[in-house]
């Protein structure tokens, strides 16, 4: 007898993790469907950074070494000059992809997950 009530016991636990784990996929749309503005920002900005850094080094690097053969220098120290100046606009951009990421921190979504992983391990949320 005490062996189909542990297990009544365990499938009532089971149904119930099963449905914060659907409340918690249903919060994570939800959260999502909040933060889609920012998330698209961030994909919008980390492809206009792909893109600026990509074009900038090209024509950084490019007229690095114009001038740099311009003014007499080695072309070693145009083309490093160049590729730091593409890196800073590239890390320019990455910080504003960063940025709008921030804004669609999804923090209930976090707090039920962390309230659903304590509820496996046994321990109150």
């Amino acid at each position: 007898m005490s062996t189909e009530a542990d297990i009544k016991v365990m499938r009532e636990a089971a149904a119930a993790e099963a449905d914060a784990a659907t409340a918690l996929l249903e919060l994570l749309g939800r959260d999502l469907a909040l933060g889609a503005s920012g998330v698209l920002r961030c994909l919008l900005w980390t492809l206009l950074s792909i893109f600026v850094a990509g074009v900038s080094l090209l024509l950084l690097v490019a007229s690095a070494v114009a001038l740099g053969l311009w003014l007499g220098l080695a072309w070693p120290w145009a083309l490093l000059s160049g590729a730091l100046a593409g890196a800073l606009v590239a890390a320019g951009c990455a910080r504003l992809a960063r940025e709008r990421l921030h804004e669609a921190d999804l923090s209930a979504t976090r707090r039920q997950l962390r309230a659903l992983l304590a509820s496996f391990a046994g321990e109150k949320p």
